[in-house]
């Protein structure tokens, strides 16, 4: 007897079964066939993203190359069309080679104008990078008002900047005939754990010179040689010297720009001497 309530339980789902099947296989093979698709889809497009980061690595290499032989037009307009084409970072690598190539050539308000695009749009890393540079080209010639309105951004976060960001206003003050300011603005360089050590001496040197007297007015007045170039001495002292290197006259802490296909360098094994 129980052998027939079994058969027919079996029975009756095999009914429910096929009723299913009848009213839900059509959604059931579409959503299948979706899915096939979609990962075929996915497959299909990491593949050609991936050609593509290939073919702007190598676009990129091409324009470091014609830097390196000191093709600035070309090596501009190579990373212009490149920074319109390329995917992922080299975006932003791109723009800001041309900038920094246009800047070095003349070409001020242009890099400018491209500074002030990647720190509109870009990550708070980039973009800070991208306010300090195009403050370098422009701290000389604009008003306080306006740097300080340029930089505002860079101090008030938190980020790597901030010390450089700092530096920069406390020299635009100092420009502007504010010594009081400037030297308040260098002594928090000064006391800031996140300050590197040179921008520290640096701003301790400035302040010691703005309370010995210094003015820019005076500065301004004595022939120096010019760096070329951006760095954080934008009054043009003379280039860096071995026995100072941290000083006044010595190296900016400003980044060269990044490119991600220069390899690190190697250490090769010292031979033992006979």
């Amino acid at each position: 007897m129980s052998d027939v309530f079994q058969e027919v339980q079996e029975e009756y789902r095999r009914q429910q079964l096929a009723e299913l099947w009848k009213k839900y296989s059509v959604p059931a093979i579409a959503g299948a066939v979706v899915l096939v698709l979609g990962v075929a889809g996915y497959q299909g497009w990491t593949y050609w993203r991936g050609e593509q980061a290939l073919a702007s690595s190598r676009a990129f290499d091409a324009g470091v190359k014609q830097l390196d032989a000191e093709n600035n037009k070309a090596a501009a307009d190579h990373f212009a069309k490149l920074g319109d084409n390329a995917v992922g970072g080299y975006v932003v690598l791109a723009q800001l080679h041309e900038a920094a190539t246009r800047g070095r050539s003349g070409e001020v308000d242009k890099a400018v104008a491209i500074y002030n695009e990647i720190a509109r749009s870009s990550d708070p890393l980039f973009s800070g990078l991208a306010t300090l540079r195009a403050t370098l080209l422009t701290v000389e010639k604009a008003s306080l008002e306006e740097t300080k309105k340029r930089l505002d951004p860079v101090i008030a976060g938190t980020g790597p900047w901030r010390p450089g960001a700092l530096e920069l206003l406390a020299y635009a003050t100092w420009r502007a005939g504010k010594d009081a300011d400037a030297q308040k603005l260098y002594a928090e360089i000064i006391a800031m754990p996140t300050a590197p050590e040179k921008a520290q001496r640096r701003a301790t040197e400035m302040k010691a010179l703005i309370e010995g007297g210094l003015t820019f007015a005076a500065l301004n007045k004595i022939t120096m040689p010019v760096v070329r170039g951006p760095s954080l001495l934008p009054f043009g002292l003379e280039a860096p010297k071995p026995e100072a290197p941290g000083s006044l006259l010595g190296p900016s802490d400003m980044p060269e720009l990044p490119n991600p296909l220069q390899p690190a360098p190697e250490t090769s094994p010292t031979s033992p001497s006979p």
